[in-house]
């Protein structure tokens, strides 16, 4: 049986990524997702964001 999610649920899940792309200087403010069928498949998936270039550039210098 599936799981039944919750709004709030989604949220929390969606807060912690952004906290996590915020770390990394990827800045997402919309996400717009197009579908195609009513079955759960996408045909796009489009991003509207920014990124901090200097953090990038440090990211590139110091990897993990």
């Amino acid at each position: 049986m599936k799981r039944k999610i919750y709004a709030d649920e989604v949220r929390r899940f969606f807060e912690a990524a952004i906290r996590q792309f915020d770390e990394a200087g990827f800045y997402l403010h919309s996400v717009r997702i197009h579908r195609k069928s009513d079955d759960g498949n996408y045909s796009e998936i489009t991003l509207n964001y920014s990124e901090d270039d200097t953090i990038t550039r440090k990211n590139e210098k110091n990897p993990k």
